[in-house]
C-alpha cells in the first residue's frame, strides 16, 4: 500500500521530467539542425562587407571623398 502513497508522486514526478527533457532534447536538436542546411552563400548575403559598408557612407554624405579614398586604400592593404 505504501507505493501508492508516496511512491506513486514519486514515480509521476519522474515520469513528467523524463517526457519534458525529451522534449527539450528533441527541440533543442531540431534548432541546431536547421542551421546545417543553410547554404553558405544565404549565410553570406545577410551580412555587408566592410566595402559595401565604406560605399553606403559615401553615398550617405557621412564622409568625403578623401576619407573614402583614404579608407578604401586601408581596407584594400
Amino acid at each position: 500500500m505504501m507505493f501508492f502513497g508516496g511512491g506513486m508522486l514519486l514515480v509521476w514526478l519522474l515520469f513528467i521530467g523524463a517526457v519534458v527533457a525529451i522534449a527539450a532534447g528533441v527541440g533543442g536538436f531540431s534548432g541546431r539542425s536547421r542551421i546545417d542546411y543553410v547554404e553558405p552563400e544565404a549565410l553570406a548575403r545577410r551580412y555587408k562587407t566592410p566595402e559595401e559598408i565604406l560605399q553606403e557612407r559615401y553615398a550617405d554624405g557621412e564622409i568625403d571623398r578623401d576619407e573614402y579614398m583614404e579608407i578604401q586604400a586601408t581596407l584594400r592593404s
